[in-house]
C-alpha cells in the first residue's frame, strides 16, 4: 500500500522542530557552531517539506521559514569570524540519517534497542539500569555517524559539546554555561548531550590539562545525571573517543559513564554493504567486484572505504567525460587500491585491552564482534 505523499512531511516537521529547539539552545549559550550547523538543516529540512507537500499554504510557510533560517544561520557565521577555507567545510553538510539506515553495527544497535530505546519512549529514563553512554574504538570507523542516527532514532534534539569550538575546558564561564544548557534541556526534555571529545573534559590526573578540569565536570556531570534520573527526564548524556584509556579512571563508575560500547573495523559483511549502497549505478568489468572490493578492504576502517568508493566514482565520471565509457575495468581497481590499506591498529588494542581489564565489573561493555 503506497504511503500519502503528504504523510512523507510529518517525520521531517517533527525534524526541523528538533534541530530548531537545538539552534535556540546553543544561541541562548552563545554557541554560535552549533547554532549556524543545527540552522542550516533547519534550511535543508524546510526546502524539503516545501517540495514534497501537496498543501500549498504548508509549502508556502515552509519556503518562508527555508529563508528565515537560511537567514539566521548566516547570522551565526558572521559571529564565528572563520576564514573562507574554515566556512567552506561547514557547508558540505549532511542530513542525519535514521538508526535503521546506518550500516553495520547491528550488535550495538541491537543492544541499545533493548536497553536504551524502551525506555526512552517510554518516558522511563529512572529505570534504566546503567547512566552515559561512551562509545570508543579507533579513529575513523563512524563512531560520530552511529551517535547522530542514535538521536535521530531517539527524536530528541541534538547538542554538541565540542571543547574545541564551544565549552572550553578553561574558560572561566563555562560552569555557567553548561548549568544554563542544562536547565533549557529540562525545560525542552528529549535532549541527547553529546561530548565530541571527552578526553577534554575528563583528562587523567597526570595529564597536562589542570587538574580543577576532570574534577569540575565529573562533579556537573554527575550531579545532573542523579537530578535528571530522580525527575524522570529524557535527557541522555553520550561521548566517544579513540583513547579512553587517556580519560580518568573515575569516569567510569556507576551513575557516569558506566556503559561502554566498543566499535572495532566494519566487518565483510558491512564493507560489502557501505560498497554497494555508496556505488550504485557503477558498472564493473568483473561482476563480482563489489564481493571482491569487500573482501580486498579487510582491516580497513569506514572512513577509508568511503575514501575508496569516492576514488571509483571519480574516475567513472571522468572516463564517461573523456571517452564515453564509464566502465571500471580490472586494471583500473588495482590502480586505485595503490595507496589504500588497513589502518595499524596494534598500539589502540594494546592500550584499549589494558584499559578494559582496569575497569571495574559494575561497568558494561558491550562489544560489537
Amino acid at each position: 500500500e503506497r504511503i500519502p505523499m503528504e504523510n512523507l512531511t510529518v517525520d521531517k516537521e517533527r525534524d526541523y522542530k528538533r534541530h530548531q529547539d537545538a539552534a535556540s539552545m546553543a544561541k541562548e549559550v552563545g554557541d554560535y557552531l552549533s547554532c549556524y550547523e543545527n540552522l542550516m538543516v533547519c534550511y535543508d529540512l524546510a526546502e524539503e517539506i516545501k517540495e514534497n507537500s501537496l498543501d500549498k499554504e504548508k509549502s508556502q510557510k515552509y519556503e518562508e521559514l527555508a529563508k528565515k533560517a537560511e537567514g539566521q544561520a548566516n547570522e551565526a557565521l558572521s559571529q564565528l569570524r572563520l576564514p573562507p577555507s574554515e566556512i567552506a567545510k561547514l557547508k558540505k553538510r549532511k542530513l542525519p540519517k535514521g538508526f535503521d539506515k546506518f550500516i553495520g553495527e547491528d550488535k550495538l544497535k541491537d543492544y541499545l534497542r533493548k536497553t536504551l530505546i524502551p525506555y526512552w519512549k517510554g518516558h522511563k529514563m529512572s529505570q534504566r539500569e546503567t547512566s552515559a553512554i561512551l562509545l570508543y574504538g579507533p579513529e575513523g570507523v563512524s563512531k560520530s555517524v552511529f551517535i547522530q542516527s542514535l538521536t535521530h532514532e531517539l527524536n530528541a534534539t541534538p547538542y554538541y559539546i565540542n571543547p574545541m569550538n564551544n565549552y572550553s575546558p578553561f574558560g572561566d564561564n563555562t560552569k555557567e554555561q553548561m548549568l544554563r544548557l542544562f536547565k533549557m534541556a529540562e525545560e525542552k526534555d528529549n535532549v541527547v548531550f553529546y561530548f565530541t571529545k571527552p578526553v577534554c573534559f575528563f583528562p587523567k590526573e597526570n595529564s597536562k590539562i589542570n587538574k580543577a578540569t576532570a574534577k569540575l565536570f565529573l562533579k556537573l556531570l554527575k550531579k545532573e545525571i542523579k537530578r535528571i534520573r530522580k525527575k524522570n527526564l529524557n535527557i541522555l548524556f553520550i561521548a566517544s573517543t579513540s583513547c579512553p584509556d587517556k580519560m580518568t579512571e573515575k569516569a567510569f563508575q556507576p551513575g557516569l559513564f558506566d556503559d561502554l560500547l566498543r566499535v572495532h573495523h566494519p566487518d565483510c559483511k558491512t564493507r560489502k554493504a557501505i560498497i554497494e549502497e555508496r556505488l550504485t549505478g557503477i558498472r564493473f568489468e568483473n561482476p563480482k567486484a563489489i564481493d571482491s572490493l569487500a573482501k580486498d578492504t579487510h582491516g580497513f576502517i569506514s572512513k577509508e572505504v568511503s575514501r575508496l568508493c569516492r576514488r571509483i566514482k571519480y574516475v567513472a565520471d571522468l572516463y564517461k567525460k573523456d571517452r564515453g565509457d564509464d566502465l571500471i575495468t580490472n586494471a583500473m581497481l588495482e590502480r586505485i587500491m595503490q595507496d589504500l590499506g588497513p589502518m595499524d591498529d596494534i598500539e589502540f588494542k594494546k592500550h584499549v585491552n589494558e584499559f578494559e581489564k582496569s575497569l571495574k565489573s559494575s561497568i558494561r561493555v558491550t562489544n560489537d564482534i
